[in-house]
């Protein structure tokens, strides 16, 4: 999340790719904001990137996450677990 930083998805893959002797990478404490497409599609496509995340969910109510100055609502929250379950179903 730092400017001019590789977003989380290409910082991935490049630890896949150029890694080898990674057997398995999980990823922990993400902030569904942070998820970009490269992320979405290493989630979908790479079998070494697990696809359990642990998501930075500490509430479910707007008014409460709009006070702890979360980038996100409850309702993008449920849509962004229900979209990354379909990549791996299973």
């Amino acid at each position: 999340d730092l400017p001019g930083s590789p977003k989380l998805g290409k910082l991935v893959k490049t630890i896949l790719k150029q890694v080898p002797d990674v057997k398995r990478l999980r990823l922990s404490s993400i902030d569904s904001i942070e998820a970009d497409d490269d992320l979405l599609e290493a989630i979908a496509t790479e079998p070494k990137l697990m696809p359990h995340l642990h998501l930075s969910l500490q509430a479910g109510d707007d008014m409460i996450l709009k006070r702890m100055k979360r980038r996100h609502n409850r309702d993008q929250s449920v849509r962004f677990c229900e979209d990354v379950r379909k990549l791996r179903p299973g």
